[in-house]
């Protein structure tokens, strides 16, 4: 799923994604510190001076990469998630959305948690890449002013929300099978029992 990200210097939309693919390749097979940009340069087909047109070093292609992936990321996760309408409705989608991202595309999301829990992303604030979901926080606000997600904290919300999602997804893969439909629009149920105020008729606009 990884395309290029919009830089002013692009070139060739075709190298720069072989790039990037060949990046999260090397990145997650060899770790941040053993991956070079020769080894690189050598599986994404290009030169090593190629890369140096669209980065500054390792270290900048290592951050724009995530980058890259989180605002994909976040387009994929708010897909036909409607937050003028059922707050429930938009609450699920987005969870279902997610957990079909980390199954279909989790290479991208492991990169994500190798970022995050790696040196690199001590240089950056906790909110590094959180702009892409935007909207997910939109929805936790609506949902809190309508009196129907409970009024906790979006770093709560979130957590309870994405975490078991990926895990789920990540256990379906090392099992090599996935759950059926039924069993995860029950683990989507239970995500939204966990966020909602309980006794409420959730459906409505105000």
């Amino acid at each position: 799923m990884v395309v290029y990200y919009r830089f002013m210097r692009l070139k060739d939309e075709n190298k720069l994604k072989a790039i990037l693919v060949a990046s999260m390749d090397n990145f997650i097979s060899d770790g941040f510190a053993n991956a070079s940009i020769s080894k690189i340069a050598k599986s994404a087909g290009v030169s090593p001076a190629t890369i140096y047109i669209y980065f500054e070093n390792k270290e900048d292609l290592i951050s724009k990469l995530y980058l890259n992936i989180r605002r994909e990321m976040g387009e994929f996760v708010m897909q036909d998630v409607d937050l003028d309408g059922c707050i429930e409705a938009a609450y699920k989608k987005l969870w279902l959305n997610y957990y079909h991202y980390c199954l279909k595309y989790h290479k991208e999301f492991d990169y994500t948690m190798q970022f995050s829990n790696s040196p690199y992303s001590k240089d950056y604030h906790s909110e590094y890449g959180m702009c892409y979901f935007s909207k997910v926080y939109e929805l936790f606000k609506i949902g809190k002013e309508r009196k129907i997600i409970k009024p906790i904290s979006d770093e709560i919300l979130f957590a309870f929300t994405f975490y078991p999602a990926s895990q789920l997804a990540k256990r379906n893969l090392c099992c090599g099978s996935k759950l059926c439909d039924y069993g995860v629009n029950k683990a989507c149920d239970v995500a939204w029992d966990a966020v909602k105020i309980d006794q409420v008729k959730i459906c409505y606009n105000q």
